[in-house]
């Protein structure tokens, strides 16, 4: 049987996944540097997070539901509010995914744009 993670630690591997400077950190910094954060979260911004942990305390350490998402076409058209502190089951943070999936389209933007102005 999983051990039952609290809502809390769903938000600090969602900010480590979304946050480039918080890839190496451990859980225990983690837990540290996103304490102020989560402690200025409304109850209905930690929602999420809740909803995921009892879903995975429910299914045995899987989330047991479809995700809102299916393909990384349709990620970039979901409302972030659906997205935010929901994970596959794979443990990627669906919000982190859409975020980096726009940078990268961005960068590819840009790289088209330098080709284009040489």
């Amino acid at each position: 049987m999983t051990k039952k993670k609290p809502p809390y630690v769903y938000f600090c591997l969602e900010r480590q996944q979304s946050d480039p400077r918080l890839k190496s950190k451990s859980l225990p910094e983690l837990v540290e540097l996103c304490s102020d954060e989560w402690k200025m979260l409304s109850d209905e911004q930690k929602a999420p997070y809740k909803e995921t942990a009892f879903l995975m305390a429910e299914n045995d350490g899987r989330l047991g539901v479809e995700p809102p998402v299916f393909s990384h076409r349709s990620i970039h058209s979901t409302p972030v509010e659906e997205l935010v502190g929901k994970f596959d089951n794979l443990g990627r943070s669906f919000f982190a995914l859409r975020s980096r999936s726009i940078q990268d389209k961005r960068n590819v933007d840009n790289m088209l744009n330098l080709i284009e102005s040489e």
